[in-house]
């Protein structure tokens, strides 16, 4: 052990690396700031392994877009796919979020508000599965990203995928009750895009990744937080 830490203090085993790709530090530490220990230990499946094997039937009755469903198809048909039982296990713990909300007791316009602004599910959902800390949902929604562009994971995607369509439903949270969050998460967004979009960036199978794959029609609809930034005044 002595030798060990010997050697590691005179930088031997240094030698045998690669040079480090300080080039894109930046860019790795834009993605993954919100990232911490805990977060990865929280959310990552047993045995610490993402892998598209595992991911087969994940997408039910949710409404796809044209590249998921050539996704979904493509999983079916591979013949490195898992049992179902195994795989369940092997699955990342990600959280949990509604795609259309319904309360017993609410009817009516009142559901309809609450599934046109998103603000309270937002609440419910920082207090119930985040323990209220902001950083933590942040931390997820990179943890997604990072697992869908880096390691292919159709549920990291969607994942992704959800909790930006949560954000993007609010209304009043970034405005009036979240504020710092919605400052923060523009900033993780933005990086994001800026990385996942850019013109020669491709996956290891050598496909382009681009525009299609990572935005949604509705994050521009009218509805969206989105287009009530772009409209409120300076």
């Amino acid at each position: 052990e002595e030798r060990y830490c010997q050697a590691v203090k005179s930088l031997e085993f240094d030698r045998q690396l690669g040079p480090y790709n300080l080039s894109q530090y930046g860019d790795w530490k834009h993605l993954s700031n919100y990232i911490t220990k805990s977060i990865i230990e929280w959310i990552e499946p047993i045995g610490g392994e993402i892998t598209v094997a595992c991911e087969s039937g994940i997408v039910t009755n949710t409404p796809k877009t044209a590249m998921e469903k050539a996704l979904d198809e493509q999983m079916k048909s591979s013949k490195f796919l898992t049992s179902l039982d195994y795989s369940q296990s092997r699955r990342c713990y990600y959280t949990s979020i509604p795609h259309v909300i319904k309360q017993k007791g609410i009817h009516g316009q009142e559901l309809i508000s609450l599934n046109i602004d998103k603000t309270q599910l937002l609440e419910s959902l920082l207090i119930k599965d985040y323990g209220g800390s902001e950083d933590v949902l942040l931390g997820e929604l990179q943890f997604a990203f990072i697992a869908f562009l880096m390691g292919q994971s159709l549920e990291g995607f969607l994942q992704w995928k959800a909790l930006v369509n949560l954000l993007f439903g609010c209304i009043e949270a970034p405005f009036r009750t979240r504020t710092q969050l919605f400052t923060k998460f523009i900033k993780v967004i933005y990086y994001q895009l800026k990385f996942g979009l850019e013109k020669d960036r491709t996956d290891t199978s050598g496909a382009a990744t681009g525009l299609s794959a990572l935005l949604d029609d509705s994050w521009l609809s009218t509805d969206s937080f989105l287009h009530h930034l772009c409209e409120a005044p300076l």
